[in-house]
């Protein structure tokens, strides 16, 4: 029976992160029992793109600090690693930056941990793969002896939610992403990639910061820090992506990677037997949690292979949101091309201009975008078809 802790925590201030992180993993059996004398542990935060982090972007230095600390005094090294979204390239000189703004340069410093340099990857086989077979993973990940995952809670425009689950995208090379959203382009299939990556990489810790998530537009700049005040922990991501779900009020099987998991058997929710301690369900709900506004239909769009070439166009074109630049403020900085998988976007006179026919509504560019200045909007049909209830509803 999976353990899933919630630790109630208000703030980031003194040392109540401390105090709340040892508490949740104490909770779920303790360090010791992740962690080994000596080993090499990769702890992999959201770091979507280097921003500070009072946008709730990424996840909270104080967060990783505390859960380094607790590795280091299990006598084993802390590597703090992760690579940024998909408008950036994997390589060494992008780290510093990244590092340095969200605050995961003083945290190894004050944990004793290392950050990452390395920007080696390694094709992997994935032969227990449903959405793929191979994967372009980073090499540290798989030298190290093993990692824990430390998400935030946010909004994603296309996944509906960024939990544990979710979080592990980012051992993918940052400019390896855009190729699985431009294969992968219905939500049911992508979440199957996502657990595809578990069956390569399976993180024995997940330490989840949702002191102050974000809701609306996430997972970028876009979205809206929301005060949550819980820290969560658990050795499976599944329960405790389902646990978080119930938190916000959203049904689980929405969320498109548990409607994966439990296709495939790895979940149920008709009897999950997921053990909640600590803090209750009820304690800490969210009532006025809003997802994006881009999220359609109950657990995203699962089709059937022979009629997904219908729907694709439909919810395309008349359906889900349209990314749209907007001239007072975009800075022609390039970080969407880079991050479009169809090659949908060029710079024209200083502004970004997105090709519709290409665009796949994947929602790179507005995910990577560092000023926010893609909108995501809606024709007269999908506004009508929201409206209706048709497309179930962004605010819960």
């Amino acid at each position: 029976m999976p353990k899933v802790a919630i630790v109630p925590c208000e703030s980031y201030e003194g040392d109540n992160i401390e105090r709340a992180v040892t508490e949740a993993v104490e909770l779920v059996g303790g360090v010791r029992q992740f962690v080994a004398d000596g080993e090499r542990i990769i702890v992999k935060p959201n770091l979507l793109s280097p921003t500070a982090p009072d946008h709730a972007v990424t996840t909270h230095p104080l967060v990783v600090e505390a859960v380094c600390g607790l590795v280091r005094e299990a006598g084993a090294q802390a590597i703090i690693a992760d690579s940024p979204g998909a408008g950036s390239p994997h390589r060494e000189d992008r780290f510093s930056r990244l590092y340095e703004a969200t605050g995961m340069t003083a945290a190894a410093e004050r944990s004793g941990a290392t950050l990452n340099f390395d920007a080696s990857v390694t094709q992997m086989s994935c032969p227990e793969g449903v959405g793929v077979k191979r994967l372009e993973v980073m090499k540290p990940v798989l030298d190290a002896d093993a990692v824990i995952n430390v998400p935030k809670l946010k909004t994603h425009s296309f996944m509906m939610l960024t939990l544990a689950t979710k979080n592990m995208f980012g051992i993918l090379p940052g400019l390896a992403k855009p190729g699985h959203h431009a294969k992968l382009r219905l939500a049911d299939r992508f979440a199957d990639m996502l657990l595809d990556i578990q069956t390569i990489v399976r993180p024995r810790l997940h330490v989840m910061d949702a002191v102050v998530g974000m809701d609306g537009e996430g997972p970028g700049r876009a979205g809206r820090p929301k005060k949550m005040g819980f820290i969560m922990a658990s050795a499976d991501s599944i329960a405790l992506d389902a646990v978080a779900c119930r938190i916000i009020g959203l049904e689980p099987p929405r969320l498109p990677v548990l409607a994966a998991a439990q296709r495939r058997g790895w979940w149920n929710e008709a009897g999950d037997g997921v053990q909640v301690v600590g803090a209750s369900i009820e304690e800490v709900a969210v009532s006025d949690f809003r997802l994006s506004s881009a999220v359609v239909g109950p657990g995203g769009l699962v089709a059937e292979k022979w009629y997904e070439h219908l729907l694709f166009p439909l919810m395309r074109d008349h359906l889900n949101a349209r990314p749209v630049p907007q001239r007072r403020l975009c800075t022609a900085c390039g970080t969407c091309v880079k991050a479009c998988p169809e090659d949908a976007i060029r710079i024209v006179e200083g502004l970004a201009v997105i090709d519709d026919a290409k665009c796949i509504r994947c929602y790179c560019c507005h995910e990577v975008c560092p000023e926010a200045a893609i909108d995501l909007r809606f024709t007269w049909l999908g506004r009508l078809a929201r409206r209706r209830g048709f497309m179930g509803q962004a605010r819960y």
